[in-house]
């Protein structure tokens, strides 16, 4: 996975298996899957079980092999793909080419992980384009606002820097830039004008690639991408409140058993109605009510029982229209 683009029919086949495995179907039988697939593949701090999505997983990985191409020019490898494939440029400004192996195409696609999530710590200037590259920490992008005029001739980023006194030309940023890119080259510092510049992975704090970080990355993106940032995950209570299921001082299995329960994923008789499953609705404990997941946890006599005598003594019978759920919500969650 770190060397070659698995097909998306592939993962998807695996993360197949994946969920099969989870609900304990078998090469005979096959059992009901409770709970939608995104779910069980979206992060833990979005309130899922946190498997991970192959097909990212495996471009993170990619990414890794771009993150040590750039870091690492004189390693033999990056010098035999830096000598076929792109010569006369670096690896994040790399084509696919003519007649490339399946191994530099899977790479080459995953070059965009790392220009996306990195920007440039500026040293002498002389490896970032003003126009192209990303430089500016303060913008989420970290590209520049202003758009390039025909006549302009300033590309790199040294052409902006007053060598002598170690700062910002003023005279070069005047008439080039918007005024709030004016505002925001002026806020970065040049510490050291006399070292290269650096890329910097914006996702770590020691600025440094890593898996993890990357797909953590990719999905961060893509949840960007499919939902309104006033509608995000972090900023849903709902969210907020399931991921904490995951920080609890318990043991996995009763975190596993909490996430089903906030998930309605438990196979009570109930859902087996809603699914078309024909049985008897009752509870089999007490034969009085029907088999929901409040009925099992509260409200069922033996349920009750065994609240009120445990050592928090809780007595449901006066809450009016009890939800487990919510009471999960409010009570252990908050």
């Amino acid at each position: 996975m770190s060397c070659f683009l698995l097909p998306k029919g592939l993962c998807n086949r695996i993360e197949k298996v994946v969920c099969s495995f989870w609900w304990g179907s078998t090469g005979t039988k096959r059992k009901m899957h409770w709970t939608a697939k995104e779910n069980l593949f979206k992060s833990k701090h979005y309130g899922g079980l946190g498997f991970k999505t192959l097909r990212d997983f495996n471009m993170a990985m990619l990414a890794k092999q771009v993150w040590c191409f750039h870091t690492e020019p004189t390693s033999l490898i990056s010098r035999c793909f830096k000598a076929k494939y792109y010569p006369n440029s670096d690896v994040l400004h790399a084509t696919t080419g003519n007649n490339p192996s399946y191994s530099w195409r899977s790479i080459q696609n995953s070059i965009w992980v790392i220009t996306k999530g990195s920007c440039w710590r500026i040293g002498d200037g002389n490896s970032v384009d003003i126009w192209k590259d990303s430089w500016i920490p303060s913008y989420k992008d970290f590209k520049v606002m202003s758009k390039r005029q025909d006549n302009q001739a300033v590309t790199k980023v040294k052409d902006l820097i007053n060598f002598n006194e170690c700062c910002w030309d003023n005279e070069s940023l005047e008439g080039q830039f918007l005024n709030i890119d004016k505002d925001k080259i002026q806020q970065i510092p040049l510490v050291n004008t006399s070292i290269p510049d650096m890329l910097m992975w914006m996702q770590e704090p020691n600025g440094l690639y890593s898996v993890k970080s990357g797909y953590r990355a990719i999905k961060q993106w893509q949840t960007n991408n499919n939902h309104h940032p006033s509608t995000s995950y972090a900023d849903n209570p709902i969210w907020k409140k399931k991921k904490k299921i995951w920080s609890l001082h318990t043991i996995p299995r009763h975190k596993t058993l909490l996430w089903r329960i906030l998930h309605n994923s438990l196979p009570v008789r109930s859902e087996f109605s809603k699914r078309g499953i024909h049985c008897y609705n009752l509870c089999p404990r007490c034969h009085s009510k029907m088999e929901t997941l409040t009925h099992i946890f509260l409200t069922c006599p033996n349920s009750c029982k065994v609240w009120f005598g445990s050592s928090l003594s809780l007595n449901f019978s006066n809450i009016p229209n009890p939800d487990f759920r919510e009471w999960l919500y409010d009570t252990i969650l908050n």
